[in-house]
């Protein structure tokens, strides 16, 4: 990493696999590696395997090393996988990067995993590796400065704790992402970065309603108390089991990167904060 040549927009991205990028498909216009987008990521890749008595475990390591390079979307198959974030990138850089400076997105999100299951938590393993990403990216460039948070998980949660009530899982993960949300803001002084979350895929969310209407419940509650913090709806996206998207929208994506985008941006004119430079006036998304 060329840690002072340029100073950074800190984007974290944090969550399961959608986050993560779990896309499928061909798109008109592809991603392109950005040589001002880069990708921070753990240097041992984090998934879940299974022991030799066949029980599925999170391999994380600590302490571990993380890499900085031109961003670029992960290949299956030979297929591209596509994510939020580089959709939410190329809009960002266009329109909102000020000159002298890059974006440096931090991929924390894991698939498969949420706060049930003790990953997510205040201190819990997938949390103490994203500060610790976070941490290592600021200390890059004096001039670093995080400006945006992109959560986006839940369906994890949505089925585990099955003994709970609708109301008690709303409840388990308003107090989760809430201390998550306030832990990385005091600990970063980043109380006004804004915080933006993304829904389901909206035909897996058809098929299990009132699961994950318990989730959407709590994050209505976060958002109604904190003015940084927005939902970005998703109703009408692609998932990878229907018709290919175009543009920005790879199935299984959620095309919530030019949505989020365009969240973060009225965001910022709402309350002032510009992370860097001016704040051009265009496009739309949907806020909860």
């Amino acid at each position: 990493m060329r840690q002072n040549e340029f100073p950074c927009d800190i984007i974290l991205l944090a969550g399961q696999s959608n986050a993560a990028g779990n896309g499928r498909g061909e798109v008109a216009h592809p991603f392109l590696p950005d040589e001002r987008i880069l990708l921070m990521k753990d240097t041992h890749p984090v998934c879940y395997r299974q022991d030799e008595q066949g029980n599925n475990y999170l391999d994380v390591l600590s302490p571990t090393t993380f890499s900085v390079d031109v961003a670029e979307e992960r290949l299956a198959d030979g297929q591209p996988m596509g994510n939020l974030v580089f959709s939410f990138a190329r809009h960002y850089v266009k329109n909102h990067l000020a000159d002298g400076r890059k974006l440096l997105i931090i991929h924390a999100a894991v698939g498969g995993t949420g706060f049930a299951r003790h990953e997510w938590g205040v201190g819990d393993c997938l949390f103490r590796r994203m500060t610790d990403m976070l941490k290592e990216a600021l200390a890059y460039h004096p001039d670093n400065r995080l400006c945006a948070i992109l959560w986006h998980q839940g369906e994890h949660d949505a089925f585990e704790q099955a003994e709970l009530t609708p109301a008690k899982k709303t409840a388990f993960y308003e107090e989760q992402l809430g201390a998550l949300k306030a832990e990385v803001r005091t600990r970063f002084h980043a109380e006004k970065v804004p915080f933006v979350c993304g829904g389901f895929c909206d035909e897996w969310r058809r098929e299990n309603q009132t699961s994950c209407d318990a989730i959407y419940l709590a994050y209505r509650h976060l958002c109604e108390e904190d003015p940084y913090m927005h939902f970005v709806e998703t109703e009408g996206l692609t998932s990878n089991r229907q018709q290919t998207g175009s543009d920005d929208n790879i199935p299984g994506t959620l095309s919530a990167g030019r949505t989020v985008f365009w969240c973060l941006r009225r965001t910022a004119l709402k309350t002032g904060i510009t992370p860097s430079g001016s704040i051009k006036d265009a496009g739309g998304g949907n806020l909860m």
